[in-house]
């Protein structure tokens, strides 16, 4: 690529972030009360022809399907009104969390851990321990504790990072192929929709239909559609086409969610894959 093209790119990149940037601000205006005055709705309805393109994104997906109902009855029920807030504050979070990532593949960029690149990862833990308390990240705390207590080996503690990084340069040179590391699914016989929260979160689409055809079959079944994950929900789905960088985006930030709740007993919570969803439900895909 030219200077010229990936300057283009990164201009690109910063408007997109901009806009997205921006869009979350409006939302969180609009999140402040319930109820939608003339002037709300219609400033809502511009935005959202607008936005159209990044209400393609996970991100914005189910939040775009609460809002299209929100502008037909003119209120934000109070869990939408939270699901929108809890949704969109997590910027501070995301920053810290890719910091963390860049790390961990730098560490494990060689194969091998050295005494600098330990004390380096420490003074973090150290600096930042409510993050390494929560999913995935308490996997390298443990994998930490078990390395210096002799109970597994360096080579054990680096397939750790690299399962939660999704980094593994020195048997590919990039990337793994790994799409949800660390991530225990459950796998039910049978989904109760009606009447059940359900949260949607990863690329859904190809095969089974379009995520906003399967929501709006689920609502029309009875089942409730939420934007994040709380101790109300019932069922986390994750698409299929979950692709890497899945701990640094929105629907990663939804299973922690989901594995954080599932630490704390949250019994009547299933993380389910989009493909077991289908097979016990397939009138969502048809």
């Amino acid at each position: 690529m030219s200077v010229n093209g990936m300057m283009l790119t990164c201009q690109r990149a910063q408007s997109i972030r901009a806009a997205r940037a921006r869009l979350r601000g409006f939302l969180l205006g609009v999140a402040a009360d319930q109820k939608l005055n003339d002037m709300e709705m219609n400033a809502l309805k511009t935005m959202r022809l607008d936005a159209e393109g990044l209400f393609g994104s996970d991100e914005f997906s189910t939040i775009g399907f609460l809002l299209d109902r929100a502008l037909v009855v003119g209120v934000l029920h109070q869990d939408e009104r939270l699901d929108l807030l809890a949704s969109l504050l997590t910027l501070e979070a995301e920053v810290c969390e890719s910091t963390l990532l860049g790390l961990l593949s730098g560490m494990a960029s060689d194969d091998h851990i050295n005494s600098s690149e330990l004390k380096v990862l420490l003074e973090f833990v150290r600096q930042n321990e409510d993050l390494f308390s929560r999913f995935p990240f308490d996997k390298i705390t443990l994998a930490l504790s078990d390395f210096f207590s002799r109970r597994i080996t360096e080579e054990q503690l680096l397939t750790t990072i690299k399962s939660v990084t999704q980094v593994d340069y020195s048997s590919t040179g990039s990337i793994s192929e790994d799409q949800v590391p660390l991530c225990d699914f459950d796998e039910v016989n049978n989904v109760v929709v009606e009447g059940s929260v359900l949260v949607f979160t990863g690329k859904f689409g190809g095969k089974t239909g379009f995520r906003k055809v399967i929501e709006e079959r689920i609502v029309g079944l009875g089942g409730v559609l939420r934007a994040s994950v709380t101790t109300k929900t019932n069922y986390l789905v994750v698409g299929d086409e979950t692709a890497v960088g899945w701990i640094t985006s929105t629907y990663g930030r939804k299973i922690q969610a989901a594995m954080d709740l599932r630490k704390a007993d949250a019994p009547n919570l299933r993380v389910l894959t989009e493909q077991n969803l289908r097979a016990v439900s397939p009138q969502l895909f048809e």
